[in-house]
């Protein structure tokens, strides 16, 4: 299906709803200047939520230099190595949430792919506490529903404050005592000669924790989705699991976990035409971004022979790219293994999935499933 004219030309929308709060953005749809956005960090920075509230300092939202060495501290915890200390632990994990679902139907997002994802990013940032790891679903959702629900930012400010408690009593014990985590790593981080800022310490716990949970539950659940509707796709993943790494890509291009991002715009700005101010929002959208049909051919397609999947900006681009991505691939190519392992059958379960209310991460909530 080719792309509707309206998504192929930059213009404001004076109604978008922000995830921080108000309205209006501008909104850039084509591969190339999308690419562009994500990439030219002088022109579009990053640091476009309000400095009120934690998520206003993390890793994401840092433009250089603060933000090469913040990543420097922490690139460690998603390296190559540590990935592949974790895949044992991620096996166990998705075998354990599986055991005894055969023969049944099971919501994959709700006991499957979030607790999978929220077991594992908290093994990575060092949170051990069964109590703790429970509180993550209520807190991603929260958050990332904020602006698109009633209530949402009054709930989403609470869930940022108790997140924010937990981190810093978190990082406090670290301080104290370090173990080999990656809030011990944060917690005795330094800058030049300078302790890093408590707010940029717990804000980058904070966005990890989220963006380690939420995203990659999506990616997960949009890939069994994709099997339980395409029984000759799950026929020949089956046949051949190897191939489950290019669907993955596919799936991620496809269906991104995350569809849009913002920047903001650092200084005045012509795009297709039109005059950015400094200081206006711009709302990148990663979906359409991955479906144009200049890059991709028959972009609607899922083809597991696709040349250039990797091309898709679902993990961003530049260095904002996704610190934890090929953690998510991971933990995505392991859960799929395991499923199709586990079962004879990845069907629709009774009841109508029900995707999160949000502009940026609407992923589903529930994706019941008969295996």
């Amino acid at each position: 299906m080719p792309t509707p004219p309206i998504v192929q030309n930059v213009y404001y929308d004076a109604d978008f709803p922000l995830m921080s709060g108000g309205a209006g953005a501008w909104q850039v749809y084509r591969y190339q200047q999308v690419r562009e956005l994500l990439f030219d960090y002088a022109t579009y920075g990053n640091g476009y939520m309000p400095d009120n509230g934690m998520l206003g300092s993390n890793l994401n939202q840092i433009d250089p230099p603060l933000h090469g060495q913040l990543r420097a501290l922490i690139s460690r915890f998603f390296s190559r190595g540590a990935i592949a200390g974790l895949e044992q632990d991620i096996e166990n994990a998705c075998r354990s949430l599986l055991a005894g679902c055969q023969d049944k139907t099971v919501d994959v997002a709700r006991d499957f792919a979030f607790p999978l994802t929220a077991t594992v990013i908290c093994e990575v940032l060092g949170i051990s506490s069964g109590t703790e790891i429970m509180k993550v679903n209520n807190w991603a959702k929260a958050i990332v529903t904020a602006g698109y629900v009633e209530g949402g930012l009054a709930q989403a400010a609470v869930a940022q404050q108790e997140m924010a408690g937990l981190f810093m009593q978190l990082l406090q014990s670290r301080a104290a005592e370090p173990r080999a985590d990656l809030l011990s790593a944060l917690a005795l981080a330094e800058v030049g000669a300078d302790a890093l800022a408590p707010a940029a310490k717990i804000g980058t716990c904070m966005t990890i924790l989220l963006a380690g949970y939420e995203t990659t539950a999506n990616l997960i659940t949009s890939a069994v989705h994709q099997l339980s509707v395409d029984h000759q796709l799950q026929a020949t993943i089956r046949q051949s699991p190897a191939i489950i790494p290019n669907f993955l890509q596919e799936v991620l291009r496809l269906y991104p976990s995350i569809v849009s991002m913002y920047r903001i715009a650092r200084k005045d700005v012509v795009l297709e035409g039109q005059l950015i101010k400094a200081g206006d929002i711009i709302n990148g959208w990663i979906s359409t971004a991955n479906r144009d049909p200049e890059l991709f051919a028959e972009p609607d397609k899922l083809d597991l022979d696709r040349h250039n999947s990797s091309q898709a900006l679902s993990f961003g681009y530049g260095i904002h790219h996704c610190i934890g991505a090929a953690l998510a691939r991971t933990q995505a190519r392991i859960a799929l293994e395991v499923l199709l392992r586990e079962s004879t059958r990845v069907m629709p379960g009774d009841g109508e999935p029900v995707r999160t209310p949000s502009l940026i991460t609407p992923g589903f909530q529930t994706l019941p499933i008969t295996l």
